[in-house]
């Protein structure tokens, strides 16, 4: 799970890494955010929030998924 609401080059190589390991990304922004196109490629799913709580609620669900 990754918060791409705002760019970052050392995230995205750890989202390329994760990629390539087969592992699963999701990835969260921000309501009002713009994450990058790039990462149409590589995440599965994507969720936005509208503050920390809705935040919350979004990754628990997420993270229900892969029990």
């Amino acid at each position: 799970i990754a918060d791409v609401s705002h760019p970052s080059t050392g995230m995205g190589i750890e989202l390329g890494w994760a990629n390539v390991q087969n592992v699963p990304i999701v990835c969260i922004y921000e309501k009002g955010s713009t994450p990058s196109s790039a990462l149409t490629y590589i995440c599965d799913k994507f969720l936005m929030y509208t503050d920390h709580e809705n935040m919350i609620e979004d990754i628990t669900g997420v993270l229900k998924q892969y029990e």
